[in-house]
């Protein structure tokens, strides 16, 4: 179940990439296009919070999580706006076999080393083939476009 989640989860990456290219072009700015994701998301969970009814944490809580945690939304808004200035040059399938690229090489040093937060996996030589095919395929698409 994890794993087509994960797959309906990268079908909708794709879709998002494409949606907010499209907006740059209607708005202007990839910051802007940024800009309006963020706010219809954090809308729809606000959405989800008052229909789930969860509860939200005290601020003295809020003030125990660790400085990097917060950096995940930054990190988000990085993303939405290099997607929406970077795919109308390189495409949708270029840029995210790229992104991919980029995301698993990060993804395996912060397991390999157990880096914010996450426990530790040492990878083997099998992970350095299966990185090593998608960074190849990821160079494959660029040169074929």
């Amino acid at each position: 179940m994890h794993q087509l989640l994960a797959i309906v989860s990268g079908l909708l990456v794709a879709a998002q990439g494409a949606i907010n290219s499209g907006m740059k072009g209607m708005v202007g700015s990839a910051v802007i296009a940024a800009l309006i994701n963020n706010l219809v998301g954090a809308c729809a969970l606000a959405a989800v919070l008052v229909f789930s009814r969860s509860s939200i944490p005290s601020g003295s809580k809020l003030l125990e999580v660790p400085g990097y945690y917060w950096l995940a939304g930054v990190l988000g808004a990085s993303f939405i706006w290099t997607a929406a200035t970077v795919i109308p040059k390189l495409g949708v399938s270029t840029t995210l076999a790229l992104v991919i690229s980029g995301q698993l090489v990060g993804a395996l040093l912060i397991d390999h080393f157990g880096l914010l937060g996450v426990q530790q996996r040492a990878f083997s030589w099998p992970t350095w083939v299966g990185l090593a095919l998608v960074v190849v395929g990821a160079l494959l698409l660029t040169r074929t476009r």
